[in-house]
């Protein structure tokens, strides 16, 4: 894992423009490369703001960029965040998601010293359901009110690990 750069943009475009990607965020696909150099730009204006942390998940054999995981909110007030992560579908079910997602737990609760974090899910993703359950968080129930994905109002599953349970389960003796 590492920051985004412009130098990622042909790999997440790659990756991005694929509908199976985004079929469970509330993204659409790619169109073009522009907008995901447009994006990543984007991204890099929060980097500089310190007000965004989001990194790349890079292929060890490849050094290609295959995906992203890092905080999609973040509350200082509330001392929570918002965890998220998105990976090519050419690198799913190798156990890179659990692993990504391990690793802004620890950098959320350890370094950032946040109170819980949370995740929402789109109720059909039962994959990344099973990842936030085997890494603890628990299912709190769906929002209230649906959100409209393409032509669907979609129910969204949220789920939470609060930092007192993360210290539980990662204690070392």
């Amino acid at each position: 894992m590492r920051p985004v750069t412009l130098e990622d943009a042909r790999d997440m475009f790659d990756y991005s423009r694929n509908p199976r990607t985004s079929e469970y965020l509330l993204w659409e696909p790619h169109q073009t490369i522009d907008f995901t150099v447009s994006h990543i730009r984007h991204l890099l204006s929060q980097y500089k703001a310190v007000s965004y942390f989001d990194w790349a998940l890079v292929d060890k054999s490849s050094g290609r960029m295959i995906g992203t995981a890092g905080f999609t909110r973040l509350s200082g007030l509330y001392g929570t965040g918002e965890l998220g992560y998105v990976l090519s579908p050419a690198y799913h079910r190798r156990g890179l998601a659990p692993e990504a997602v391990k690793t802004v737990m620890a950098f959320g609760f350890e370094k950032l010293e946040l109170n819980s974090l949370f995740c929402r899910i789109m109720e059909g993703n039962i994959p990344s359901r099973k990842v936030a359950e085997r890494l603890g968080f628990v299912f709190l129930g769906f929002e209230r009110e649906p959100i409209q994905k393409r032509d669907a109002r979609q129910r969204i599953a949220r789920y939470q690990l609060t930092r007192d349970a993360y210290l539980q389960q990662n204690r070392t003796v």
